[in-house]
């Protein structure tokens, strides 16, 4: 789930008009579709719980002990919160709206696992922890709406103890879908810059008030940005396919769309070359180096 830290973006989300203000706005009126979606089978949900399965599927090869202080970063509908206070972990949820956090918190009790889990309002790149503090730090769709996403990870690699993990998500630049697209793809990007230029100068062109660009990432831009943290990446995926578009217009039904993610992801899955690199979502994995 897109999951919410609001302060996010790329080199700076300022830059293309995406401010705190609007994305906690954003996050707070919608706050009820991110919990619902999660539970219907149209594409984007499967892609999101695909992506919350891979990252639980490198939670549970860390074999972190019962107990292990886990944070949860932009916890969202708190459906990963939930996941990780059932394994029997100790999880601090952070997040940028009360919304986000009651939902967390009721979901956490209605799984038996209220217990283990501390909700509580955060700033990823000011987190109220002391450092070294948890075994396992999660940022599932957090990166992509941070203004500053290097101070983000710097604070992340903080409060890890040394040898604890980092599990991250950046929205892929690389997605095979943004690359089939004439509209989005990379190698028209200057006329489009420049076709976008010129219908602003005309005053064609105008941001539509509460539109919101969530930044996106080339999978190497945040292996970067998390070596500079002080991080050892550890492993690297993407996950999700779709939806196909033809000038930003949507060509697949609904159903020929989810069986396309499905053989796709089990292609990219088993390491066939391009796919692998260009799903929807880039899940990394990382290791704060012992001492």
């Amino acid at each position: 789930m897109p999951t919410h830290m609001i302060h996010s973006g790329r080199p700076s989300a300022e830059a293309d008009g995406l401010k705190r203000e609007e994305v906690d706005r954003y996050f707070r009126a919608t706050a009820s579709y991110w919990r619902d979606i999660y539970h219907t089978q149209s594409l984007l949900p499967v892609i999101y719980r695909d992506r919350q399965r891979a990252a639980l599927d490198w939670v549970e090869a860390l074999k972190l002990p019962a107990g292990a202080r886990v944070l949860e970063v932009g916890c969202g509908a708190g459906l990963m919160t939930t996941a990780l206070a059932q394994r029997g972990y100790l999880v601090d949820a952070i997040d940028c709206t009360p919304e986000m956090l009651e939902m967390t918190r009721r979901a956490a009790e209605a799984a038996g696992a209220g217990a283990r889990v501390a909700v509580s309002l955060g700033d990823a790149h000011g987190l109220r922890f002391s450092s070294d503090r948890f075994a396992l730090v999660v940022a599932l769709g957090v990166i992509p709406w941070l203004h500053s996403p290097a101070v983000a990870l710097a604070e992340m690699a903080r409060v890890l103890q040394p040898g604890g993990h980092l599990i991250a998500t950046a929205d892929n630049r690389a997605r095979l879908n943004r690359l089939l697209d004439p509209l989005s793809t990379p190698l028209l990007a200057p006329l489009r810059m420049a076709a976008k230029h010129l219908l602003r100068v005309a005053g064609w062109r105008k941001r539509r008030a509460g539109e919101l660009n969530p930044k996106m990432h080339y999978p190497r831009q945040l292996d970067r940005m998390v070596a500079a943290a002080g991080l050892r990446k550890m492993a690297g995926r993407t996950v999700g396919f779709g939806p196909f578009t033809l000038l930003s217009h949507t060509v697949l039904p609904a159903a020929a769309g989810l069986t396309l993610h499905r053989r796709l992801q089990a292609l990219a899955g088993r390491g066939v070359p391009f796919l692998r690199s260009t799903g929807c979502h880039y899940l990394l994995l990382a290791q704060k180096p012992a001492l």
